[in-house]
């Protein structure tokens, strides 16, 4: 299998992407590119690594946090940076969540009171004026 550095960097011999400053990595490195694909190149990696990890050039591990707030009836949900589509995959229970609706949404009536008593004053003006105007016709 051909090399896909050769190709992005033609001029270049070594291709080292940890971009650290070590020689000992170096060093390593160039031991490790011309050996063959046994447990001693395993090894000689893993000292690598392990330089790397201490040297710390790049921040190791991302580990980002995710939460996700679901009501009861809601089962197999699960936060997911990748997938957008878990729609599919989501589990509901009809009975507990029609329990929660009926309890959360009992409807108050004070709002239309208070809105008929509102119509009643604005209108109170043109009432008194109307029957104003039938005592006046009478007489």
């Amino acid at each position: 299998m051909a090399d896909p550095g050769v190709r992005l960097y033609p001029r270049v011999k070594h291709i080292n992407f940890l971009k650290g400053q070590s020689m000992l990595v170096k060093g390593l490195f160039v031991k490790m590119e011309s050996m063959e694909n046994t447990s001693e190149r395993l090894q000689v990696i893993r000292k690598m690594l392990d330089i790397a990890k201490s040297d710390a050039p790049w921040v190791w591990g991302f580990h980002p946090k995710n939460f996700g707030l679901y009501h009861k009836w809601v089962f197999n949900a699960k936060p997911h940076t990748m997938a957008n589509n878990t729609i599919k995959y989501l589990r509901i229970d009809p009975m507990s969540r029609e329990a929660k609706r009926f309890a959360w949404n009992q409807p108050h009536y004070w709002p239309l009171l208070i809105f008929a008593g509102i119509i009643f004053i604005a209108s109170l003006p043109v009432i008194i004026s109307v029957m104003q105007k039938k005592k006046t016709s009478v007489v």
